[in-house]
């Protein structure tokens, strides 16, 4: 089994796979400390742990804190912190600017805007807070 992995990590295709990952995790502006964990089963561990619903915003500022508390870098710093002053709209648009884009994918407008949303799969609609974060 060990010199399967090791074959398999000096394989020049895994070598190059590798370097490829790196680099474009380097580009990340807002890494999360979640690992291979998924955002949803964060959230859920999240609201088992204190026994209610927990918003996008506060799975958010808790994967950009490391275990001692201090966050990933600057920018996820000054996102969280703008996070718990506001949960509406205009907390996208700083995110959005903070990501270096001006506007709203198309694709995902329905997600902030109340007025266009839609429940999904028969879901009860949230409320514009608690979907955007």
């Amino acid at each position: 089994m060990w010199t399967t992995f090791v074959d398999y990590r000096l394989d020049p295709k895994t070598k190059a796979m590798s370097e490829k990952n790196h680099e474009n995790r380097s580009k990340l502006k807002m890494p999360h400390t979640c690992g291979s964990k998924s955002m949803a089963r964060k959230k859920h561990e999240m609201e088992l742990a204190s026994g209610k619903p927990v918003s996008r915003g506060v799975v958010f500022v808790a994967t950009r804190k490391r275990k001692d508390g201090s966050y990933v870098n600057d920018n996820a710093k000054i996102v969280s912190l703008e996070a718990n002053k506001s949960q509406t709209k205009s907390f996208m648009t700083f995110v959005l600017r903070n990501l270096g884009l001006e506007s709203v994918p198309p694709e995902f407008a329905d997600l902030i805007n109340p007025q266009v949303h839609k429940p999904l799969d028969g879901l009860v609609s949230r409320t514009l807070g608690y979907l955007v974060f």
